[in-house]
């Protein structure tokens, strides 16, 4: 059952240094002479095409892009970076993938700029975001209206963007008593992108509270202009409305919308579409809720079925084990498709396939989902004797329901490191 219209709820441009902190660190799998490094650009732009940065748990303060290189940059345990992200100029054969990074945007006082996390931006190749979370900027004061919250997200220019078990709200100002109001930033802005996003949280950020002649407006979790998303699992939220200052007749801010989308294409499965609140305190009164959906010169389909979904380790050592967990339907069969080379294609199955088809599936399946419609497999791997230090595999499982519908389940990367 599609859950689209939900009810609405109550409620320095320059790349800068790295700061570490706790040995912070970031090293080129397979090149150890290279060193380590103490910052996110000097790592990226030491290495090569295809090369793999490993990124120790800390705190990484700058800015860092990724121009034009084929790159993955993989986070052990909790690794943060405050500052704006950039990948651009991607070609077609290229592969970039953030996993388990928490991207936070800049806070800067009164610049008017855009205080984006991660900026998208002609990229023709497969971008992949897993297991992160990714959160607007916000400014530091709200002088004369100056300061705007950054979107977590900007995708522009971009044909085969994957966001996979990922967290994205848009940026939040906070309290700012007594100044003008500050809208909060939008989760995902994509134009002109094609994107498809499994099992992801999606959150326009909250208006500004205690400002004046009201409290900020909600920012909008996902707003598309041009080709369009797929979307499987997870929820979709506009932004809270901000409260109001408690001195003087102010209002509240209105809530942020959950879809805004011109002129594209959204297809949802088994999704959560809601609404921001109203902010909750004003003198004077109270903002409106924002809308679940506004769609002009649009395609929004609802699928039917359930998001299938599918999780392992995002790194794995030759001659270990990967612990392979799927949900779906109960009865559903289950196929395993894998590639070193990952794709972003429509395939004769619902889903967006990230393993390149025609496929070669096995005689028999992986197995069948139990009652609860779960299943848990383990997969050994053997021991590679060869020169490689590590490299990619792409997964992504096809289920097969008991009327024998096909549906494609959440993606994963893994890296097998040869240790």
């Amino acid at each position: 059952m599609s859950r689209l219209f939900a009810l609405r709820p109550f409620a320095s441009l320059a790349v800068g240094l790295l700061v570490a902190s706790a040995r912070a660190d970031v090293t080129v799998l397979g090149k150890p002479g290279l060193g380590s490094f103490t910052t996110f650009q000097a790592a990226i732009d030491a290495a090569s095409d295809g090369d793999t940065l490993l990124v120790a748990a800390g705190t990484y303060n700058g800015n860092f892009t990724i121009d034009a290189k084929s790159l993955t940059l993989l986070g052990s345990g909790v690794v943060q970076v405050n500052g704006k992200a950039r990948v651009q100029n991607v070609a077609a054969n290229v592969v970039v993938a953030l996993v388990e990074l928490r991207i936070t945007g800049p806070n800067v006082s009164g610049s008017g700029a855009p205080l984006h996390a991660l900026e998208l931006t002609n990229c023709a190749g497969n971008l992949r975001l897993q297991d992160c979370t990714i959160v607007g900027g916000k400014p530091n004061d709200s002088f004369s209206g100056a300061g705007v919250c950054g979107d977590a997200v900007v995708a522009t220019g971009c044909p085969r963007v994957m966001l996979v078990r990922s967290t994205v709200t848009g940026g939040y100002a906070g309290y700012f008593s007594g100044y003008q109001a500050v809208r909060g930033g939008n989760a995902i802005t994509s134009t002109n992108s094609a994107l498809a996003l499994w099992s992801c949280t999606v959150r326009g950020g909250k208006g500004s509270d205690e400002t004046w002649p009201s409290g900020g407006d909600g920012g909008d979790a996902l707003a598309l202009q041009g080709w369009g998303a797929f979307v499987s699992g997870g929820s979709i939220q506009g932004g809270s409305g901000g409260g109001g200052d408690y001195i003087g007749c102010t209002t509240s801010g209105n809530g942020g919308n959950g879809v805004v989308i011109t002129g594209a294409q959204l297809d949802l499965l088994d999704v959560s579409v809601l609404a921001g609140g109203k902010g909750t305190f004003g003198p004077c009164g109270l903002g409106q809720d924002g809308e679940p959906l506004i769609a002009s010169n649009a395609i929004v389909d609802v699928l039917q079925g359930l998001a299938r979904e599918f999780d392992c380790q995002d790194r794995v050592v030759d001659g270990g084990a990967l612990t392979w967990n799927f949900e779906g339907e109960p009865g559903d069969r289950v196929f395993m498709l894998q590639s070193a080379v990952p794709t972003f294609q429509l395939a004769p199955a619902i889903g967006i396939a990230s393993v390149p088809w025609p496929w070669k599936l096995a005689v028999q399946p992986l197995g069948t989902l139990d009652a609860t419609g779960k299943l848990t497999t383990f997969r050994g791997l053997g021991v590679y004797d060869g020169p490689l230090a590590g490299w990619h595999t792409t997964l992504q499982p096809l289920f097969v329901s008991t009327n024998g519908k096909k549906y494609l389940g959440t993606p994963r990367q893994v890296l097998v490191e040869n240790l």
